[in-house]
C-alpha cells in the first residue's frame, strides 16, 4: 500500500513539475511580448458586453475539449507542452469586455475561442458567466445580483465552482438559464 501511495504521489509531483515549467515558459514569452510592446507572439478575442458589471474573473485554463466534447489537446502528456488560455474582465462605462488571450500557433485554445464565439449572443453571454464560475476561483459578483438570483440558480452556479476537475469532469453548462444582465454588443479576434 505504501509504494502504491508513493507511485500516486511521485505520478502527482512529475505533474505539477511539468505544469510549473510550462507556465513558467509561458509567462516568460507574455513578460516579454510586454515589455517590449511587441504582442505578435500573441492572439486575442474580445468580447463587448452591455449591461451592469456584476460579475468579472481573471485567471487562465488549460483547454482539453470543447464545449462538444471533442479532444483537443491533451492534459497529461508528460512530452507535449500544454497549451494556456488567459481571460480577464476589463470594465468599461457601457459594461464589461471579456479578453481571452493565447499563444499564437496554439491550436487548442484557437479551437476552443472559435466554438464559443460562434454561440448566439445571448448563449455566449450566460456561457461566460458559467464558465467564470466553472473555471475560475478568482471570480468576484455583486452581491446585489447574487441575491436576486432564484435558490435554483444559486445552487446551479454553487454546483459548478464546486467541480474540482472541469478538465475530465467537464461542466454541464445550461446556456438557456437566465443567469446574467449583459447583453453581447460585438466580438472581435485582435
Amino acid at each position: 500500500m505504501q509504494r502504491e501511495i508513493q507511485e500516486i504521489i511521485g505520478v502527482q509531483d512529475a505533474g505539477f513539475q511539468k505544469g510549473l515549467a510550462d507556465l513558467e515558459s509561458i509567462k516568460h514569452e507574455m513578460d516579454e511580448a510586454l515589455t517590449t510592446s511587441d504582442f505578435s507572439s500573441v492572439s486575442a478575442h474580445e468580447f463587448v458586453l452591455e449591461g451592469p458589471v456584476s460579475i468579472v474573473a481573471t485567471g487562465a485554463i488549460t483547454p482539453n475539449l470543447t464545449l462538444g466534447g471533442v479532444s483537443i489537446q491533451t492534459l497529461h502528456d508528460k512530452e507535449a507542452r500544454i497549451q494556456l488560455l488567459a481571460f480577464g474582465v476589463d470594465v468599461t462605462e457601457r459594461g464589461a469586455n471579456v479578453v481571452f488571450l493565447w499563444s499564437n500557433g496554439d491550436d487548442a485554445p484557437l479551437t476552443y475561442i472559435e466554438e464559443i464565439a460562434g454561440l448566439d449572443d445571448k448563449q455566449l453571454a450566460e456561457f461566460l458567466v458559467q464558465f467564470f464560475f466553472a473555471h475560475c476561483e478568482n471570480t468576484y459578483f455583486a452581491a446585489a445580483w447574487w441575491d436576486a438570483l432564484s435558490g435554483e440558480d444559486q445552487s446551479f452556479l454553487d454546483s459548478m465552482m464546486q467541480n474540482s476537475n472541469p478538465y475530465y469532469s467537464p461542466p454541464d453548462y445550461d446556456l438557456n438559464r437566465p443567469l446574467t444582465p449583459w447583453r453581447l454588443t460585438s466580438q472581435d479576434r485582435l
